[in-house]
């Protein structure tokens, strides 16, 4: 006999569904600059309960439209890779997957919520762990580039 699952919610963490977007132009990849910390972020943003049954990729164009402005053409790819971040002061735990996409043209018009974009190709400016929130996120970024080969020198 099969000893039963046990499906105890309360030894299961919970987390909240979020994504990104790793918008890539030449060679470059677009960073954001939050007004708070040094530390770097892509678009992206989490699923609201109202968003529940709307689309995935509605709510990705959303997301982008609010945060980089109506003027920004790109076209959307696929997964890449995940990683999770906790937000200690909210007692919050996100689970974000990155998704790539392309630049097509077009303005960004950056929301409040960020002071600067930059335009990085990881093969000239190294990319360290103090450009990311936490250890898992750098990682998950490093492999990615590294995979990449021309990317190879993400400094640790």
């Amino acid at each position: 006999m099969i000893p039963p699952i046990n499906y105890a919610v309360d030894q299961q963490a919970h987390y909240q569904v979020g994504f990104k977007i790793l918008l890539k132009r030449e060679g470059e990849f677009l960073f954001l600059k939050p007004p708070v910390g040094s530390c770097y972020d892509l678009p992206g943003g989490r699923i609201l309960k109202s968003e529940s049954s709307t689309p995935l990729i509605q709510i990705m164009q959303k997301n982008m439209l609010e945060t980089l402005g109506p003027g920004l053409n790109y076209s959307l790819g696929g997964p890449l890779f995940q990683f999770r971040r906790f937000f200690k002061h909210l007692n919050l735990r996100v689970f974000f997957t990155v998704y790539e996409a392309k630049y097509t043209g077009g303005k960004i018009e950056l929301s409040r919520e960020y002071l600067s974009h930059h335009w990085i190709n990881p093969q000239e400016r190294f990319l360290s762990k103090k450009d990311f929130i936490n250890l898992e996120e750098f990682s998950a970024f490093s492999d990615y580039f590294k995979k990449k080969k021309s990317y190879a020198h993400l400094s640790s």
